[in-house]
């Protein structure tokens, strides 16, 4: 089972997103600060992130394969411990957006980026006439990323320190705050060197433009079933 977690971010540039409602009470975050563990980014400059992602990086930033399942099972009798806190929520609408989007604003130069293997070996091999697989854009056209709700989602580009860097993807669900999986913010070793770090967020990314600029961290937050043991029991992870 996948973990989402979300990201608090802060724009590289005077671009603001307007929320998703996805609405949670402050009474309901009290209650699941216990579960989870957070990383405040101590840097007081959000620049620094920014100037950290030349196009070199961002343009040979890897994938970020699924963990692969743990061999370790829990004891005979063990119970998968339970999430406390109430869940809140109200009816959802659509975000504005301050500016229109830009496609011009290029990050890298999308021919240098190499072509990463699958290394799980799967192939797609299902194909409509026009060669295009199935699922892609004979479904949903390649501009509808700039449409809501697919311009909600985007590119989280990262660092794993002493390994490189890796991207994944993210997706708004709140103004400000992020939703991506668990194993793409911590290592799931129970440590405080389990975090990664240069979060950085392109909202509607393609193919090395961001449209809606692009956003770096104020915090980042997992549960602690993630933080702790890779989430052997499952429990969604938080990063915001």
């Amino acid at each position: 089972m996948q973990h989402p977690t979300y990201i608090h971010n802060r724009s590289t540039r005077k671009v603001l997103m307007a929320s998703l409602a996805l609405a949670m009470s402050a009474s309901s975050v009290a209650a699941l600060a216990a579960d989870f563990v957070t990383k405040v980014n101590n840097d007081t400059t959000a620049f620094s992130t920014a100037a950290y992602w030349t196009p070199e990086r961002l343009a040979n930033a890897k994938p970020l394969d699924l963990p692969k399942a743990s061999s370790t099972t829990p004891q005979s009798g063990a119970e998968t411990p339970m999430a406390s806190g109430i869940s809140a929520s109200s009816e959802g609408r659509g975000p504005t957006v301050s500016v229109a989007p830009d496609m011009t604003s290029r990050l890298f130069d999308p021919a240098l980026a190499p072509q990463w293997d699958n290394e799980t070996g799967v192939v797609p091999f299902d194909r409509g006439t026009s060669g295009y697989n199935y699922t892609s854009s004979r479904l949903i056209p390649l501009t509808a990323d700039i449409y809501y709700p697919y311009r909600t989602v985007g590119k989280l580009f990262f660092t794993q320190p002493g390994v490189g860097n890796f991207v994944c993807s993210a997706s708004v669900i709140q103004r400000r705050i992020l939703a991506t999986a668990g194993h793409c913010v911590h290592r799931g070793n129970g440590s405080a060197t389990g975090w990664f770090t240069n979060f950085l967020f392109v909202p509607a990314y393609r193919n090395g433009a961001a449209p809606y600029s692009s956003w770096t961290w104020a915090a980042v937050r997992t549960s602690t079933t993630w933080y702790s043991g890779a989430g052997l029991f499952p429990m969604p992870p938080i990063m915001r």
